[in-house]
């Protein structure tokens, strides 16, 4: 089944990190960074949304000049609606990776599956590593903000940073606990969003040695941002609730990583 997960979080750099991953020799992604399987079926992402963005993906890739037959059939099965976000699926997601590649995806909501939903991962995978970046609490909550503004979202600030969905995201404590009640912590790599700034190369070396990969030294763009939310001017109101939803990640973060670590993230 599949190596490695990346489970989050939302806006800390998971896109930077599956765009250069995905160019090591001895790494299979597919054709979407975010596969969606597991909260489609656990949490509330909806499936019909997910279905459409796949199916333009898919019809994009089928519109260029003599697709690859093998590949053209693959992709027409993924887009099957009775057969779309059930095991066999995700199965068949994965089904062209060659035998000698590690292969996985990175779908940042994963980290805020429920218990359920996480046993069930092991279930399906019981020798996967989950790699989750960990942004700075209030950092993270502004991106995310931009994100959906920049989505057209409408409305007030406050009301979206007070959706339980959104503050989810962002909730390391339940998070993190909930998915070590699960998993050995050797199961899972931190990694300080910061770093990845500071020292992206040295995140490579990390997940190379995490997912027992050859040192790599030809990734493409170490040093770009990838998908980069607009800044939002965050109202007092908002603000204000992020800062108080935060201060309870601060804590659980220092207890749990330490001063050092919780200096990298932002």
């Amino acid at each position: 089944m599949i190596d490695f997960l990346g489970i989050g979080a939302q806006k800390a750099g998971t896109s930077w990190l599956w765009f250069n991953l995905k160019h090591h020799p001895e790494i299979w992604t597919p054709f979407l960074k975010e596969v969606h399987y597991f909260d489609v079926k656990y949490l509330d992402f909806p499936a019909e949304e997910r279905l459409m963005h796949i199916k333009e993906k898919v019809a994009s890739i089928l519109s260029r000049k003599n697709p690859n037959p093998k590949r053209a059939r693959y992709l027409k099965k993924v887009v099957q609606e009775d057969y779309c976000f059930t095991e066999d699926w995700y199965r068949h997601i994965f089904s062209r990776s060659p035998s000698d590649k590690t292969k996985g995806e990175f779908t940042p909501y994963y980290s805020c599956l429920p218990d359920d939903g996480i046993r069930y991962v092991k279930k399906l995978a019981p020798k996967v590593k989950l790699i989750f970046l960990i942004r700075d609490p209030v950092a993270r909550a502004i991106s995310s903000l931009g994100l959906r503004l920049d989505r057209g979202l409408q409305e007030p600030e406050h009301q979206i940073v007070s959706d339980p969905s959104f503050q989810l995201r962002g909730d390391y404590r339940r998070n993190i606990n909930a998915w070590e009640s699960v998993f050995d912590q050797n199961r899972i790599l931190y990694i300080p969003f910061g770093r990845v700034k500071s020292q992206p190369g040295k995140v490579m070396r990390d997940v190379e040695d995490f997912l027992g990969l050859s040192q790599f030294d030809e990734y493409p763009n170490l040093m770009k941002p990838r998908h980069v939310s607009s800044r939002a001017t965050v109202d007092d109101r908002a603000a204000e609730i992020i800062a108080k939803f935060s201060e309870a990640q601060y804590s659980f973060l220092r207890d749990r990583f330490g001063d050092e670590f919780v200096a990298e993230i932002k």
